[in-house]
């Protein structure tokens, strides 16, 4: 009976053991250095500002806008390192937006116009461990534009907020909110009587997917 008990003792001391050694080896890979890759679908409020500013330069340069269209709606990417203490650093593109104008003046044509923000950004996630972690976003961007009548960017402040979803498992999601400040001048020609200075991202929200 002695050897029995005494064998049912060495088992359990065996077995107790063992998990802690398991769970300190888990805490060990999740407190280190991990690569991840976010891939947003990102509405982007600014391209209507855009919109406006495009519309209004065209007009008062003589030009007659037929049809005009946006799309506020583009990928955004952010490959990060997120280190053990929570805090990680990366680099963004995105989100793209794209605006369009079929215009009449001298001769017909159709502008189109895009913009996509680059820059880089710190993070910090709270419960990293956990499956649910929400995180905060610092950094600066600068607008990389393309078209007719978008000239010159300056570079801008960022920031959002969001919360990661199955953080542990291979692959999760988000959801996120944020504010870029950057800026662009948009000119249609020598009549414009103003400088239209735009923020062309300024709100966003993002549904992520991050691996």
């Amino acid at each position: 009976m002695k050897n029995l008990r005494l064998t049912v003792c060495t088992l359990a001391t065996i077995i107790g053991l063992n998990s802690q050694t398991t769970s300190r080896a888990a805490e060990t890979y999740d407190a280190g250095t991990k690569f991840h890759f976010d891939v947003g679908l990102t509405y982007v409020n600014g391209a209507y500002d855009v919109n406006r500013a495009l519309k209004a330069s065209l007009v008062d340069n003589g030009f007659t806008i037929q049809r005009d269209y946006v799309v506020p709606i583009g990928l955004s990417l952010n490959p990060r390192v997120e280190f053990g203490n929570g805090l990680g650093v990366g680099l963004s593109a995105g989100p793209t937006s794209i605006v369009g104008v079929e215009r009449n003046g001298a001769f017909n044509a159709r502008d189109i116009n895009y913009i996509i923000p680059v820059g880089g950004f710190l993070q910090y996630n709270l419960f990293r461990h956990k499956n649910v972690s929400p995180y905060l976003r610092a950094g600066v961007k600068y607008p990389i534009t393309g078209g007719d009548f978008i000239k010159s960017g300056t570079v801008g402040a960022y920031g959002a907020v969001g919360v990661e979803f199955f953080k542990q498992k291979r692959v999760g999601f988000g959801l996120e909110v944020g504010y870029d400040s950057s800026r662009v001048t948009i000119s249609a020609g020598a009549q414009d009587t103003i400088t239209r200075k735009v923020t062309p991202t300024g709100f966003t929200a993002s549904l992520v997917v991050f691996f």
